[in-house]
């Protein structure tokens, strides 16, 4: 059974107290010892999160869902990468949505890797074509989201993963991660793929018994 990476992305979503309940769902369930479980949260809750998973001793990695490409100073507003490093191990970059909202380029998106690399974060950098890939220059995980179906429920078909995260891997050969509509009744079609190292799930992991299903069914 290969090892797998199931990674939730919150976005812009949940309050402490709504995370909390998540939380205490989702510590009831083992998580299988070929998987590696990584939660993106917003900066609010990485401090309450990184502790409830101390505590209870919860087998889940912290990451964040983006980082600055500064250091610290008088960049106000911005989270620097040491901040994120006292509670997160990982850290997400280059998302779609930060592309068209924020107008991130491909420049500010290395600056961001070369910020969270310098003070040892992991890194998940998403990209929806090669020329994106193509682009970063160093090495990380690789996040395969095509723009058309992220949050349209229409996933793409699971050989154009396959045949795309090929790819991918003979340009970058890094671990590759596909995300794009994925949920508990499709997820094992993607978790299967022999070029795919693991899945970034968006809206159904904001249920704990959805992402537990995700976790579940991609065994």
């Amino acid at each position: 059974m290969k090892n797998l990476i199931i990674a939730g992305n919150w976005k812009s979503n949940m309050t402490k107290s709504e995370a909390r309940d998540w939380l205490e769902k989702f510590s009831l369930e083992s998580i299988p010892e070929h998987m590696e479980v990584i939660l993106f949260v917003p900066y609010t809750l990485l401090d309450i999160i990184s502790g409830y998973i101390k505590v209870n001793g919860l087998s889940i990695k912290l990451g964040s869902q983006n980082v600055s490409r500064f250091p610290k100073g008088a960049h106000t507003g911005e989270i620097y990468a040491n901040q994120i490093k006292e509670f997160a191990e990982y850290v997400l970059i280059g998302h779609s949505e930060r592309r068209a909202t924020f107008g991130e380029t491909d420049e500010i998106v290395n600056k961001k890797i070369e910020a969270a690399k310098n003070v040892g974060l992991k890194t998940i950098v998403c990209v929806s074509n090669l020329d994106q890939l193509k682009s970063i220059y160093t090495d990380t995980i690789v996040a395969y989201e095509p723009i058309e179906a992220i949050g349209t429920g229409n996933p793409e078909l699971p050989k154009d993963v396959d045949d795309m995260s090929l790819r991918i891997k003979e340009i970058k050969n890094s671990k590759l991660i596909y995300g794009g509509s994925i949920n508990s009744d499709n997820i094992k079609n993607y978790a299967e793929l022999e070029n795919v190292n693991g899945l970034l799930i968006g809206m159904d992991s904001l249920n704990a018994d959805s992402f537990i299903n995700n976790i579940k069914n991609a065994s």
